[in-house]
């Protein structure tokens, strides 16, 4: 916020910054006084608002923010194992639960492997990018905010070649066109434009290159074709209106066999965990579960 504000010449100072470099800076009462004038606006504007008459019916949200689930009440946690370390059996055990139930509710085949990440879905997709892409060109398809920052990373961060195919807000790239040689990431629902692709009719069974889906706005709520998916992530803050901090990361024999057979430097430890069957990352939340 500061750097917006303005002061006279007779309230800006000079410093010697790094290196020797003069920079400005602000005089104190005079960053104070303008705070108290924007204030004293935000006041006047709050003042002239009218309450809202109509609600939500379940006004009990989640991280996402997405509403709880009917029934919800804060006696859930009443159970959560807090307090304890989650290699304790017990809470172990629970973890397992989680992961078990997840598996059964999606229809998650035996042979992908699952298991829970830090950093909810977003965590889970960027282990994903940063882990298995490089191998193959790649291809990232973006119609919404999410899916725009992944072509963002692939291409920025990553510093790869990527063919990125936007769409506008409401709109989906032409999915005819992909071309299933390269990796592919997409989202299959997006979570800030409502457009979700329409099946899996569009990924073929014998494509060379991994598909990695961001599911987030999806699991739970829409089928995911798991022959055709070989990355999926998702968090249980979106469908589920459950708590943030973790996302859960799928990955088929095909992407499995990528990190075996083309091993990375970047390949990290949670990433390695899951992998090798080693189903639940460090310090998870127990609150949570």
């Amino acid at each position: 916020m500061h750097r917006h504000l303005r002061a006279s010449k007779s309230e800006t100072s000079v410093a010697t910054g790094p290196l020797g470099v003069f920079l400005p800076t602000r005089a104190p009462l005079a960053i104070m006084r303008e705070l108290v004038q924007r204030s004293s606006r935000f006041k006047t504007m709050n003042d002239s608002m009218t309450k809202p008459q109509i609600f939500p019916k379940r006004r009990e949200f989640g991280s996402g923010p997405c509403a709880k689930r009917p029934g919800w009440k804060i006696e859930a946690l009443a159970g959560a194992m807090v307090g304890r370390s989650h290699r304790a059996a017990v809470p172990k055990a629970r973890l397992k639960e989680v992961i078990d139930r997840s598996r059964a509710i999606l229809g998650i085949p035996a042979t992908t492997r699952l298991g829970i990440v830090p950093a909810s879905d977003t965590g889970a997709v960027e282990m994903a990018l940063w882990s298995l892409l490089g191998p193959r060109a790649v291809e990232v398809l973006a119609w919404e905010s999410f899916s725009q920052q992944w072509a963002t990373d692939v291409t920025q961060q990553l510093s790869l070649k990527a063919n990125v195919r936007s769409a506008d807000y409401g709109q989906l790239p032409d999915l005819s066109t992909i071309d299933f040689d390269r990796d592919v990431v997409f989202a299959w629902n997006g979570t800030t434009s409502g457009v979700r692709v329409p099946n899996g009719k569009w990924i073929p069974q014998n494509r060379r290159g991994l598909t990695i889906c961001d599911a987030t706005s999806a699991a739970f709520a829409m089928h995911l074709p798991w022959d055709k998916l070989d990355v999926v992530t998702w968090s249980w803050q979106k469908v589920l209106g459950g708590e943030a901090a973790h996302g859960m990361l799928a990955l088929s024999s095909r992407a499995v066999e990528r990190l075996e057979d083309e091993p990375l430097s970047g390949v990290n430890y949670f990433f390695r965990r899951i992998a090798s069957r080693l189903d639940v990352t460090r310090l998870p939340q127990m609150n949570c579960y």
